[in-house]
Protein backbone atom coordinates (compact mmCIF):
# COMPACT_ATOMS: atom_id res chain seq x y z
CA UNK A 1 0.00 0.00 0.00
CA UNK A 2 0.86 3.45 -0.81
CA UNK A 3 1.57 5.98 1.97
CA UNK A 4 -1.01 8.60 1.92
CA UNK A 5 0.60 12.37 2.64
CA UNK A 6 -0.61 14.50 5.39
CA UNK A 7 -1.90 17.65 3.80
CA UNK A 8 -2.19 20.95 4.73
CA UNK A 9 -3.35 23.66 2.42
CA UNK A 10 -3.12 27.25 2.97
CA UNK A 11 -4.21 30.94 1.36
CA UNK A 12 -2.50 32.29 -1.19
CA UNK A 13 -1.75 35.29 1.25
CA UNK A 14 -0.10 32.29 3.86
CA UNK A 15 1.55 30.87 1.30
CA UNK A 16 3.44 34.07 0.86
CA UNK A 17 3.95 34.79 3.98
CA UNK A 18 5.14 31.10 4.76
CA UNK A 19 6.95 30.30 2.00
CA UNK A 20 4.20 27.37 1.88
CA UNK A 21 1.11 26.38 -0.16
CA UNK A 22 -1.25 23.25 -0.33
CA UNK A 23 -0.11 20.57 -1.97
CA UNK A 24 -2.63 17.82 -3.54
CA UNK A 25 -3.21 14.41 -2.35
CA UNK A 26 -0.58 11.54 -2.66
CA UNK A 27 -0.26 10.32 -6.50
CA UNK A 28 1.04 6.60 -7.23
CA UNK A 29 4.61 6.37 -7.27
CA UNK A 30 6.33 5.42 -10.24
CA UNK A 31 9.41 3.93 -9.45
CA UNK A 32 10.46 1.69 -6.19
CA UNK A 33 9.60 3.42 -3.17
CA UNK A 34 10.30 2.57 -0.14
CA UNK A 35 7.11 4.09 1.67
CA UNK A 36 5.28 1.18 0.50
CA UNK A 37 7.23 -0.97 2.88
CA UNK A 38 7.20 1.11 5.85
CA UNK A 39 4.03 1.55 5.79
CA UNK A 40 3.17 -2.21 5.71
CA UNK A 41 5.81 -3.24 7.95
CA UNK A 42 6.34 0.47 9.89
CA UNK A 43 8.97 2.92 9.27
CA UNK A 44 11.93 2.89 12.23
CA UNK A 45 14.01 5.61 10.95
CA UNK A 46 13.14 8.29 7.45
CA UNK A 47 15.14 7.07 5.29
CA UNK A 48 11.99 4.03 5.54
CA UNK A 49 9.92 6.64 4.59
CA UNK A 50 11.13 7.80 1.33
CA UNK A 51 8.14 8.64 -1.28
CA UNK A 52 10.79 9.58 -3.69
CA UNK A 53 9.30 12.76 -4.46
CA UNK A 54 12.61 15.25 -3.71
CA UNK A 55 10.74 18.66 -2.00
CA UNK A 56 8.88 16.81 0.30
CA UNK A 57 10.49 15.89 3.88
CA UNK A 58 9.92 12.73 5.26
CA UNK A 59 9.52 11.63 8.85
CA UNK A 60 9.17 8.84 10.57
CA UNK A 61 6.61 9.15 13.44
CA UNK A 62 6.57 7.67 16.76
CA UNK A 63 4.22 4.53 16.34
CA UNK A 64 5.85 3.72 13.17
CA UNK A 65 3.82 5.91 11.09
CA UNK A 66 5.41 7.82 8.25
CA UNK A 67 4.85 11.42 7.45
CA UNK A 68 5.37 13.38 4.38
CA UNK A 69 5.37 17.20 4.43
CA UNK A 70 5.39 19.46 0.78
CA UNK A 71 8.28 22.20 1.31
CA UNK A 72 8.10 25.25 -1.57
CA UNK A 73 11.59 26.21 -0.27
CA UNK A 74 12.95 23.28 -2.55
CA UNK A 75 11.21 24.27 -5.80
CA UNK A 76 12.13 27.16 -7.48
CA UNK A 77 10.04 30.90 -7.57
CA UNK A 78 7.00 30.69 -8.39
CA UNK A 79 6.48 26.93 -8.29
CA UNK A 80 4.61 24.67 -5.38
CA UNK A 81 5.40 21.38 -3.82
CA UNK A 82 3.26 18.47 -4.55
CA UNK A 83 3.33 15.14 -2.45
CA UNK A 84 4.04 12.55 -5.18
CA UNK A 85 4.53 14.32 -7.91
CA UNK A 86 7.27 17.34 -7.02
CA UNK A 87 7.60 21.04 -8.09
CA UNK A 88 5.02 22.43 -10.60
CA UNK A 89 3.86 25.51 -11.32
CA UNK A 90 1.14 27.05 -9.72
CA UNK A 91 -2.20 26.45 -10.82
CA UNK A 92 -0.91 22.91 -12.24
CA UNK A 93 -3.35 20.06 -12.28
CA UNK A 94 -2.39 17.28 -10.03
CA UNK A 95 -4.56 14.79 -11.95
CA UNK A 96 -6.05 14.20 -15.21
CA UNK A 97 -8.02 11.37 -14.05
CA UNK A 98 -9.32 9.20 -10.56
CA UNK A 99 -6.97 6.65 -11.80
CA UNK A 100 -3.93 8.87 -11.08
CA UNK A 101 -5.19 9.37 -7.50
CA UNK A 102 -4.64 5.75 -6.25
CA UNK A 103 -3.00 6.05 -2.77
CA UNK A 104 -2.58 2.52 -2.81
CA UNK A 105 -4.89 2.18 0.17
CA UNK A 106 -7.64 -0.65 -0.62
CA UNK A 107 -10.69 1.05 1.67
CA UNK A 108 -10.09 5.10 0.46
CA UNK A 109 -12.01 6.16 -2.33
CA UNK A 110 -9.53 7.86 -4.87
CA UNK A 111 -11.20 10.70 -7.02
CA UNK A 112 -9.74 12.97 -9.28
CA UNK A 113 -12.02 16.47 -8.38
CA UNK A 114 -12.73 18.93 -12.08
CA UNK A 115 -10.33 21.11 -10.21
CA UNK A 116 -7.64 18.64 -10.93
CA UNK A 117 -6.94 17.75 -7.26
CA UNK A 118 -6.96 14.40 -5.46
CA UNK A 119 -9.17 13.36 -3.06
CA UNK A 120 -8.74 10.00 -1.32
CA UNK A 121 -11.54 9.42 1.25
CA UNK A 122 -11.76 7.10 3.99
CA UNK A 123 -14.38 4.28 3.84
CA UNK A 124 -15.00 2.44 6.63
CA UNK A 125 -17.73 -0.03 4.69
CA UNK A 126 -14.58 -1.17 2.85
CA UNK A 127 -13.60 -2.51 5.84
CA UNK A 128 -14.94 -5.72 7.80
CA UNK A 129 -15.85 -7.06 11.49
CA UNK A 130 -15.74 -3.55 13.28
CA UNK A 131 -12.24 -1.82 11.46
CA UNK A 132 -12.24 1.50 10.39
CA UNK A 133 -10.30 3.02 7.72
CA UNK A 134 -7.03 4.61 8.65
CA UNK A 135 -6.12 6.78 5.29
CA UNK A 136 -2.44 6.09 6.01
CA UNK A 137 -2.32 2.60 6.74
CA UNK A 138 -5.55 0.82 5.62
CA UNK A 139 -8.02 -1.08 7.42
CA UNK A 140 -7.56 -1.71 11.44
CA UNK A 141 -8.78 -1.97 14.53
CA UNK A 142 -10.52 1.48 15.75
CA UNK A 143 -7.93 3.11 18.67
CA UNK A 144 -7.56 5.75 20.33
CA UNK A 145 -5.57 8.68 18.50
CA UNK A 146 -2.58 9.97 20.60
CA UNK A 147 -1.27 12.37 17.49
CA UNK A 148 -2.81 14.65 14.75
CA UNK A 149 -1.27 12.91 12.18
CA UNK A 150 -3.11 9.61 13.54
CA UNK A 151 -6.33 12.11 12.15
CA UNK A 152 -5.39 12.85 8.68
CA UNK A 153 -8.81 12.39 7.04
CA UNK A 154 -7.02 13.33 3.54
CA UNK A 155 -9.37 16.46 3.60
CA UNK A 156 -6.76 19.12 2.64
CA UNK A 157 -8.83 21.64 3.69
CA UNK A 158 -9.74 20.12 7.37
CA UNK A 159 -8.55 20.95 10.76
CA UNK A 160 -7.48 17.29 11.64
CA UNK A 161 -6.47 17.34 15.22
CA UNK A 162 -6.63 15.01 18.36
CA UNK A 163 -8.43 15.71 21.35
CA UNK A 164 -7.54 15.71 24.75
CA UNK A 165 -10.13 12.76 24.59
CA UNK A 166 -8.38 10.79 22.30
CA UNK A 167 -10.71 11.04 19.55
CA UNK A 168 -9.84 12.95 16.04
CA UNK A 169 -11.85 15.79 14.94
CA UNK A 170 -11.49 17.71 11.53
CA UNK A 171 -13.33 20.96 11.50
CA UNK A 172 -13.47 22.81 7.46
CA UNK A 173 -11.59 26.01 7.47
CA UNK A 174 -12.81 27.67 4.24
CA UNK A 175 -10.06 29.85 4.24
CA UNK A 176 -7.74 27.00 2.77
CA UNK A 177 -9.80 27.01 -0.30
CA UNK A 178 -9.08 29.31 -3.13
CA UNK A 179 -11.15 30.40 -6.39
CA UNK A 180 -14.91 31.36 -4.18
CA UNK A 181 -14.53 27.68 -2.83
CA UNK A 182 -15.53 26.62 0.40
CA UNK A 183 -14.48 23.57 2.55
CA UNK A 184 -16.86 20.42 2.83
CA UNK A 185 -15.63 18.32 5.16
CA UNK A 186 -16.04 15.26 3.45
CA UNK A 187 -15.64 16.37 -0.29
CA UNK A 188 -12.83 19.23 0.50
CA UNK A 189 -12.72 22.28 -1.71
CA UNK A 190 -15.56 22.73 -3.61
CA UNK A 191 -16.83 25.32 -6.15
CA UNK A 192 -20.47 25.97 -5.57
CA UNK A 193 -21.47 24.19 -8.68
CA UNK A 194 -19.87 21.47 -7.59
CA UNK A 195 -22.70 18.65 -6.62
CA UNK A 196 -23.53 15.56 -4.91
CA UNK A 197 -25.90 14.10 -6.11
CA UNK A 198 -27.82 13.55 -9.61
CA UNK A 199 -30.59 15.76 -8.43
CA UNK A 200 -28.37 18.88 -7.63
CA UNK A 201 -27.82 17.95 -11.43
CA UNK A 202 -30.99 18.11 -13.36
CA UNK A 203 -32.09 21.12 -14.47
CA UNK A 204 -35.71 20.69 -15.17
CA UNK A 205 -35.83 19.95 -18.60
CA UNK A 206 -36.91 16.56 -20.24
CA UNK A 207 -36.13 16.53 -24.01
CA UNK A 208 -31.89 16.72 -23.67
CA UNK A 209 -31.90 13.86 -20.93
CA UNK A 210 -31.56 12.83 -17.15
CA UNK A 211 -28.20 14.99 -16.08
CA UNK A 212 -25.43 12.75 -14.07
CA UNK A 213 -23.61 13.77 -11.21
CA UNK A 214 -19.63 11.75 -12.00
CA UNK A 215 -17.36 10.81 -9.89
CA UNK A 216 -15.27 14.02 -9.99
CA UNK A 217 -18.50 15.61 -8.30
CA UNK A 218 -18.98 17.47 -12.12
CA UNK A 219 -22.36 17.50 -13.30
CA UNK A 220 -22.30 15.78 -16.88
CA UNK A 221 -25.22 16.37 -19.73
CA UNK A 222 -28.11 13.78 -20.59
CA UNK A 223 -28.48 12.34 -23.78
CA UNK A 224 -31.07 14.11 -25.39
CA UNK A 225 -34.37 11.57 -26.19
CA UNK A 226 -34.43 10.17 -29.20
CA UNK A 227 -38.09 10.10 -30.88
CA UNK A 228 -37.13 8.49 -34.26
CA UNK A 229 -39.84 5.81 -35.18
CA UNK A 230 -38.02 4.83 -38.42
CA UNK A 231 -40.82 6.53 -40.96
CA UNK A 232 -39.54 8.69 -43.34
CA UNK A 233 -43.26 10.21 -43.57
CA UNK A 234 -43.43 11.48 -40.08
CA UNK A 235 -41.64 14.43 -38.16
CA UNK A 236 -40.63 13.08 -34.99
CA UNK A 237 -40.09 15.64 -31.92
CA UNK A 238 -39.37 15.75 -28.43
CA UNK A 239 -42.44 17.41 -26.38
CA UNK A 240 -41.45 19.27 -23.28
CA UNK A 241 -44.73 20.07 -22.06
CA UNK A 242 -46.50 16.33 -21.90
CA UNK A 243 -42.51 15.41 -21.58
CA UNK A 244 -43.42 12.76 -24.40
CA UNK A 245 -42.65 12.06 -28.23
CA UNK A 246 -45.21 13.48 -31.03
CA UNK A 247 -44.84 11.74 -34.55
CA UNK A 248 -46.67 14.10 -36.70
CA UNK A 249 -47.15 13.46 -40.88
CA UNK A 250 -44.80 15.03 -42.82
CA UNK A 251 -47.05 17.01 -45.81
CA UNK A 252 -44.24 15.54 -48.44
CA UNK A 253 -45.77 12.15 -47.35
CA UNK A 254 -49.50 12.62 -46.04
CA UNK A 255 -49.25 9.41 -44.09
CA UNK A 256 -46.74 7.84 -45.16
CA UNK A 257 -48.33 6.93 -48.88
CA UNK A 258 -47.60 9.11 -51.72
CA UNK A 259 -44.29 10.29 -52.29
CA UNK A 260 -41.87 11.68 -54.97
CA UNK A 261 -40.87 9.63 -58.22
CA UNK A 262 -41.85 8.49 -61.90
CA UNK A 263 -45.01 6.71 -61.98
CA UNK A 264 -46.01 4.77 -65.50
CA UNK A 265 -49.42 5.54 -66.84
CA UNK A 266 -52.09 2.70 -68.09
CA UNK A 267 -53.44 2.87 -70.54
CA UNK A 268 -51.55 5.30 -71.98
CA UNK A 269 -53.87 8.55 -72.78
CA UNK A 270 -53.14 9.94 -76.07
CA UNK A 271 -55.08 11.85 -78.34
CA UNK A 272 -54.31 13.68 -81.78
CA UNK A 273 -56.49 16.44 -82.91
CA UNK A 274 -55.11 18.02 -85.99
CA UNK A 275 -57.04 21.25 -86.28
CA UNK A 276 -56.07 22.38 -82.81
CA UNK A 277 -52.61 21.64 -82.91
CA UNK A 278 -52.95 18.79 -80.57
CA UNK A 279 -50.41 15.92 -80.16
CA UNK A 280 -49.51 13.84 -77.19
CA UNK A 281 -48.93 10.46 -75.85
CA UNK A 282 -48.48 10.52 -71.71
CA UNK A 283 -46.80 7.01 -70.51
CA UNK A 284 -45.18 8.44 -67.33
CA UNK A 285 -45.57 11.57 -65.02
CA UNK A 286 -42.82 12.83 -62.80
CA UNK A 287 -44.16 13.37 -59.30
CA UNK A 288 -42.67 15.87 -56.79
CA UNK A 289 -44.25 16.02 -53.76
CA UNK A 290 -43.69 18.66 -51.08
CA UNK A 291 -45.17 20.32 -48.34
CA UNK A 292 -45.84 23.17 -50.06
CA UNK A 293 -47.91 21.14 -53.19
CA UNK A 294 -48.05 18.41 -55.37
CA UNK A 295 -46.05 18.99 -59.05
CA UNK A 296 -47.27 16.59 -62.22
CA UNK A 297 -44.68 16.93 -65.10
CA UNK A 298 -44.48 14.95 -68.44
CA UNK A 299 -47.91 15.91 -69.93
CA UNK A 300 -48.06 18.73 -72.39
CA UNK A 301 -48.45 20.79 -69.61
CA UNK A 302 -47.13 21.30 -65.90
CA UNK A 303 -49.96 19.99 -63.38
CA UNK A 304 -50.04 21.77 -60.00
CA UNK A 305 -52.11 21.20 -57.18
CA UNK A 306 -52.52 21.21 -53.27
CA UNK A 307 -50.56 18.25 -51.03
CA UNK A 308 -52.05 15.41 -51.28
CA UNK A 309 -55.38 14.98 -48.51
CA UNK A 310 -55.62 11.21 -47.21
CA UNK A 311 -54.30 9.89 -50.08
CA UNK A 312 -56.12 11.81 -52.78
CA UNK A 313 -54.78 14.36 -55.08
CA UNK A 314 -55.84 16.53 -58.26
CA UNK A 315 -53.55 18.49 -60.03
CA UNK A 316 -54.18 20.64 -63.51
CA UNK A 317 -52.15 22.79 -65.70
CA UNK A 318 -53.05 24.45 -69.23
CA UNK A 319 -51.10 25.11 -72.24
CA UNK A 320 -52.40 28.99 -73.60
CA UNK A 321 -52.60 28.98 -77.30
CA UNK A 322 -55.88 29.64 -80.05
CA UNK A 323 -57.69 26.84 -78.41
CA UNK A 324 -56.73 26.64 -74.39
CA UNK A 325 -55.63 22.99 -73.53
CA UNK A 326 -56.53 22.35 -69.87
CA UNK A 327 -54.87 19.02 -68.46
CA UNK A 328 -56.08 17.29 -64.81
CA UNK A 329 -55.36 14.51 -63.51
CA UNK A 330 -57.23 13.04 -60.35
CA UNK A 331 -56.57 10.26 -58.14
CA UNK A 332 -56.01 8.20 -55.22
CA UNK A 333 -53.15 6.49 -53.51
CA UNK A 334 -54.31 3.10 -53.13
CA UNK A 335 -50.50 1.97 -51.54
CA UNK A 336 -46.91 3.39 -51.39
CA UNK A 337 -46.61 2.47 -55.22
CA UNK A 338 -49.59 2.73 -56.98
CA UNK A 339 -52.66 5.27 -57.70
CA UNK A 340 -55.44 4.95 -59.53
CA UNK A 341 -57.51 8.01 -61.10
CA UNK A 342 -58.40 9.57 -64.05
CA UNK A 343 -56.39 11.59 -67.26
CA UNK A 344 -58.95 14.95 -68.48
CA UNK A 345 -58.05 16.89 -71.53
CA UNK A 346 -60.20 20.22 -72.15
CA UNK A 347 -60.35 22.40 -74.51
CA UNK A 348 -61.38 25.84 -74.38
CA UNK A 349 -61.26 28.23 -76.59
CA UNK A 350 -64.92 28.41 -78.50
CA UNK A 351 -64.66 28.57 -82.67
CA UNK A 352 -60.94 27.58 -82.62
CA UNK A 353 -61.27 24.06 -80.87
CA UNK A 354 -64.31 22.93 -82.95
CA UNK A 355 -62.16 20.21 -84.50
CA UNK A 356 -61.22 19.17 -80.65
CA UNK A 357 -63.34 17.67 -77.94
CA UNK A 358 -63.05 16.75 -74.45
CA UNK A 359 -62.05 13.62 -73.71
CA UNK A 360 -61.04 10.98 -70.41
CA UNK A 361 -59.13 8.19 -69.38
CA UNK A 362 -59.36 6.07 -66.07
CA UNK A 363 -55.90 5.64 -65.73
CA UNK A 364 -53.17 3.31 -62.60
CA UNK A 365 -49.69 5.11 -62.07
CA UNK A 366 -47.36 2.38 -60.74
CA UNK A 367 -44.06 3.82 -59.31
CA UNK A 368 -41.08 3.03 -61.27
CA UNK A 369 -37.97 4.99 -59.00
Amino acid sequence: MRIASRIVSFSVAAAAMTGLIACGPVRPLTGDSGSSDATMNGCTRNEDCNDNTACTRDLCLVGGVCEHSADNSMCSAGQMCVSGRGCTTGGTRTCMSSAECDDRIACTRDSCLVDGTCRNQPDDTQCTNGQVCNPTSGCGASTMCTTNAQCNDNIECTEDTCTVAGTCEHVPQNTRCMGGRTCNATMGCIMATACRNNAECDDGNYCNGAETCNTELACVAGMAVNCADMDPCTVDACNEGTRMCTHMMDMACMGGTVRSGIYDLSPAPMRACAGGGVNFNVRFLQFTVTAMGLTATGAPATMTGPAPMANRFRVTGTVPGTCNEVYTLTGEFTSMNEFTGEFLVEFVGGFFCLDCTNQRWPVRGTYRM
